[in-house]
């Protein structure tokens, strides 16, 4: 996504300053995107720490952060069962939201926040950093330019392996945890991106839903098919306690695409430079595509882009807020097949 023309920095509130906020708060500083203006954590020490590492005061708690008049956008890190309230405190206040993935625990909670936010008139962004990466606009195009040929086959998996601990987030029913809610939106988005630039809905059948449970009654990994119009079938593959690594791969009649690293470009967080292969009949090549800046700051970028021009949504191909609603959706239709806690 071009950051040419961009509007001035913005003073980012931060709720959650975890592992990933951290990530967050490195790619404002080192791209210019904005700077932290005051952290709330689950004490005042980590939030003061926080701030002793990236700049901005600690708050007592999320109310006092949003009422700062210095603060104009919110990013919301915490644990997920979390970020439904903080997300609407911000939203009410006329502070812009970017909510990290995903963007609540349920359908009804995502409805209710899209609804609140149109009617405030307040920017709402799913925090699915990978979209703002170059490869996933050109996989689009190509898609969308008929390349590729009628498509016929999506393929997109994302795993690690943690050790199981029923205390951790990832494990937790209480803190949203499993491997649909944490990264099965990762293969669902990418399929529906892919398969919307083929003229197909947002409103795919899920088929085959399977998984494994933890003794907790959590999912630990999990395996559904994605059916579209004419056909086209969305393979999914997502696990938190096994090292699938992460893929994609758009197989259309004439030619394929194959991305190393879609959900994380070069294996790194700050990544930029993604490496792709297209195969067609004359043979297979490598391609590589670079970002300006990484992804956790091209969505930065963005917020301020709809601050400035007042719009509510993410501009393609970041997520819109009829696909996060979709995204949430299938993702609980998943979690149900498999018969994960709720």
């Amino acid at each position: 996504m071009s950051t040419r023309s961009a509007p001035p920095p913005l003073v980012w509130g931060v709720v959650g300053p975890g592992a990933i906020a951290r990530v967050f708060a490195e790619s404002l500083l080192a791209s210019g995107a904005g700077r932290v203006g005051r952290v709330c954590g689950r004490s005042m020490d980590s939030a003061a720490s926080f701030c002793e590492e990236y700049g901005g005061v600690p708050a007592q708690d999320p109310e006092e952060l949003i009422a700062d008049p210095e603060v104009q956008a919110l990013y919301v890190a915490t644990p997920h069962s979390a970020h439904f309230e903080a997300a609407e405190t911000a939203l009410r206040a006329g502070k812009a939201v970017l909510c990290e993935k995903p963007l609540t625990t349920s359908p009804a909670e995502t409805e209710r926040l899209l609804e609140t936010a149109r009617s405030v008139e307040t920017p709402l962004v799913e925090a699915w950093m990978y979209r703002t990466h170059p490869q996933i606009a050109f996989v689009l195009e190509q898609v969308r330019s008929g390349s590729l040929g009628r498509l016929r086959r999506i393929e997109a998996r994302f795993g690690f392996a943690a050790p199981f601990d029923e205390g951790h987030r990832l494990f937790s029913p209480a803190l949203g945890g499993g491997a649909i809610l944490d990264i099965g939106g990762y293969p669902v988005s990418f399929a529906l991106a892919v398969a919307s630039a083929a003229g197909n809905s947002l409103a795919p059948e899920l088929r085959e839903a399977e998984g494994e449970l933890a003794p907790n009654g959590v999912d630990v990994e999990a395996r559904s098919i994605l059916r579209f119009e004419n056909h086209l079938e969305a393979h999914l593959q997502v696990a938190i306690t096994n090292e699938l690594g992460c893929g994609g791969r758009v197989v259309g009649a004439h030619g394929a695409i194959e991305l190393e690293d879609p959900f994380l470009p070069g294996s790194e967080r700050h990544g930029r430079s993604a490496r792709l292969w297209i195969e067609t009949d004359a043979g297979r090549r490598e391609a590589r595509l670079e970002s300006p800046h990484d992804c956790f700051a091209l969505e930065a970028f963005e917020v301020s882009h709809l601050i400035a021009k007042r719009s509510l949504e993410a501009r393609p191909p970041m997520v819109g807020h009829a696909e996060t609603l979709s995204i949430a959706r299938l993702l609980d239709s998943w979690r149900n097949d498999v018969g994960a806690h709720t």
